[in-house]
């Protein structure tokens, strides 16, 4: 991984960041259909962002599939995709995954910084990285603009918080 890919405000799966070191693959069962859940953090260490991206994936034919984005602090989520199925079967899915929120909330809280601890740790053992180098201030960004961590939120909505 490279320091651009830190810093790109991109999300990074836990999986793929820490392979099988640390892996533990998230899953549920609702009525029977299994699904596979990939956890994607922002691992920019300066990002403040509380999210993450799920992806439930069904395990036995991949017919059907979302993506929300969950914020840690509020515990509140957000649709961002559907494939196959409906709003009404991805709220059943996600309340039923997170029934014991307190539990789930904090492996994915402990993920979330673990995966920033990651990017800190690429930021500072990346070879671009040079003592010499004098890196400018990067101006804040407007309260309504995007946010740069690349959340799709308004600044003042994501890590202007």
């Amino acid at each position: 991984m490279e320091k651009s890919d830190v810093l790109s405000g991109n999300t990074f799966s836990y999986i793929e960041v820490f392979e099988e070191k640390k892996g533990l693959v998230l899953g549920t069962e609702v009525n029977d259909i299994k699904y596979i859940i990939y956890d994607q953090y922002c691992m920019n260490p300066s990002c403040n962002c509380d999210n993450v991206i799920l992806i439930f994936v069904e395990s036995n034919n991949n017919d059907s599939e979302f993506a929300i984005r969950l914020s840690l602090k509020k515990k509140r989520y957000e649709i961002l995709d559907i494939y196959g199925i409906s709003r009404k079967q991805v709220d059943e899915i996600v309340k039923d995954s997170l029934k014991d929120s307190e539990e789930a909330i904090g492996l994915l809280r402990k993920r979330y910084k673990e995966m920033k601890e990651a990017g800190k740790a690429v930021l500072q053992g990346s070879p671009e990285i040079n003592s010499n180098v004098i890196e400018l201030p990067v101006e804040k960004p407007k309260r309504n603009e995007p946010c740069p961590c690349g959340s799709g939120k308004k600044y003042k909505k994501c890590c202007g918080m």
